[in-house]
């Protein structure tokens, strides 16, 4: 099959990643697969390392000129966000083309204009349970579940080394790393995660938060960590290329989202034979409870406990991570994922 994956972000966030994570399993399946993205953006520069044609587009108007002019030569387009969805549905008049669009976020659509896309679109495929209970409550019948995956047999990737070289001058002074990777917006609920940090440095005084990302909410955020006097063990890294693979440094990961489709860090961390503690926010509360610890959102103390528990308790942490890994291996590999895609493509091109 001939197939566009369509996400024109600026950002590498797991979007980004599941997209390109697609994009090979399908090739490797025997499918041509090419990326319409955002042109001098990271999902270009890394598709375009491992040979998957790209076009690359300066805007949303140029996406959908290229769809206009382009999208009939493909059999399935698939759009990974939802401006990806909103310019293959625009150019539907003349590409004619079947539409699969992937919704990762447990928020829930409004209005008439989203209405008028999931119309327009032919199959909506949730990455968890969580999300499709939003859709089926917006009215839209999504097609079926696709989890987010990993690729298992990837190398660690190698982060900046200023950064892995700090980390490890703290693991070996006996400081115990808390590594975060998450952007600073809203959804992803910083405030908890800091509110927790100072929580837990009162327990466990020899823990160290690094937190990867970038985001709207950064001034509010550094502003934030200076009025909890966290400033000497909370620190605010940015974005970090190949943040994943600081994962084998940590003692434990952790996401505090009020919102979150599924969580695709989280099955690094489960990789890695990292302990993992989260809130139960959309998806999490599917993968997390019985392989990391759990608690509800917007609780820092019950956050800041299940981290204490994770560093104090090696036999509960060990145990969890085992089962973690298992989990991951059987559930949330890249080539089960592709193979879903595909069987839905293809039920897809035969009926149209």
């Amino acid at each position: 099959m001939n197939i566009l994956q369509i996400n024109t972000e600026k950002t590498w966030r797991g979007g980004e990643k599941q997209t390109l994570l697609t994009a090979e399993g399908l090739t490797a399946l025997g499918n041509r697969v090419e990326i319409l993205c955002r042109k001098g953006h990271p999902l270009a520069h890394k598709a375009t390392q491992r040979h998957i044609l790209c076009h690359e587009v300066g805007n949303s108007l140029q996406a959908m000129a290229f769809l206009t002019a382009h999208g009939s030569s493909f059999d399935i387009l698939h759009a990974q966000t939802a401006k990806a969805q909103s310019a293959a549905v625009l150019t539907k008049p003349f590409h004619r083309t079947p539409i699969v669009y992937t919704r990762r976020v447990d928020f829930k659509p409004r209005g008439l204009p989203a209405r008028f896309k999931y119309r327009h679109t032919d199959k909506v495929v949730a990455i968890s349970q969580a999300i499709a209970q939003v859709l089926d409550d917006f009215g839209v019948a999504n097609d079926r579940v696709i989890p987010s995956a990993i690729d298992l047999r990837a190398p660690v990737p190698s982060p900046p080394k200023h950064i892995a070289d700090n980390i490890l001058k703290q693991k070996h002074a006996g400081k115990k790393i808390i590594l975060s990777i998450a952007a600073l917006v809203p959804h992803k609920d910083p405030y908890t995660m800091i509110k927790a940090a100072k929580q837990l440095h009162i327990d466990e005084p020899k823990a160290m938060f690094f937190h990867c990302g970038s985001g709207n909410l950064e001034p509010d955020i550094t502003r934030l960590v200076l009025k909890a006097g966290l400033q000497k063990c909370y620190f605010l890294l940015g974005f970090v290329d190949n943040a994943e693979g600081l994962l084998p440094l940590a003692d434990v990961f952790v996401m505090s989202s009020q919102e979150e489709g599924l969580g695709s860090t989280v099955l690094e961390a489960f990789r890695h034979k990292i302990p993992v503690a989260t809130t139960n926010a959309g998806g999490l509360k599917e993968i997390v409870p019985g392989h990391g610890l759990v608690s509800p959102i917007h609780e820092p103390k019950e956050l800041a406990r299940n981290i204490q528990y994770l560093l104090s308790d090696t036999e509960l942490a060990q145990s969890l991570v085992a089962k973690a890994y298992d989990y991951v291996c059987t559930h949330h590999a890249h080539e089960t994922m592709a193979s879903r895609y595909l069987t839905l493509y293809q039920s897809m091109f035969q009926n149209n």
